[in-house]
C-alpha cells in the first residue's frame, strides 16, 4: 500500500516538472521582461516613433532547473521620435495602432543573463 501511495505522490511530482504557471499581469518579474520585450521591439523595429508598453494580456512561468516565461503583452505607437531618448514621458499618440506581442524569455540555471528565444506581434484589428 505505501509503494502504491509513493508511486502515486512521485507521478504527480513528475507531472509537474515542465509544466507552465500562470503569473500575475502585475508582478513584478512580468512587467520587467514586457518592459525588455518592448525595448527589444523598439530597437529591431523600422518605426520613426517609439512604442511603449499598454497593457499586460498575461504571463506564465516555466521554472526548473532553468526558467522560462511567456508574456503577452500590448504596445502603442509613441509622440517620441527614434531619435531622442526613450522616456516614460513619452504619451501614446494613438490608440489605431496596438500591437499584440507575445515574447518568450529564457534564463539558463544559476544565471542572471535573459535570452529572448520568440518575440512577435500583431497589429489588433
Amino acid at each position: 500500500m505505501k509503494f502504491v501511495i509513493i508511486l502515486a505522490l512521485f507521478g504527480i511530482t513528475m507531472a509537474k516538472v515542465g509544466a507552465w504557471d500562470t503569473m500575475a499581469t502585475d508582478d513584478e518579474k512580468a512587467i520587467e521582461l514586457a518592459k525588455k520585450g518592448v525595448a527589444h521591439y523598439n530597437l529591431n523595429s523600422k518605426s520613426f516613433y517609439y512604442r511603449k508598453l499598454v497593457d499586460i494580456k498575461s504571463a506564465k512561468s516555466n521554472i526548473d532547473y532553468d526558467a522560462s516565461y511567456e508574456i503577452i503583452f500590448d504596445i502603442d505607437m509613441t509622440n517620441c521620435v527614434k531619435n531622442s531618448t526613450f522616456s516614460e514621458e513619452c504619451e501614446v499618440s494613438t490608440e489605431l495602432l496596438t500591437e499584440e506581442c507575445t515574447y518568450l524569455f529564457y534564463y539558463a540555471a544559476k544565471s542572471d543573463e535573459c535570452n529572448i528565444v520568440k518575440g512577435a506581434c500583431e497589429l489588433l484589428g
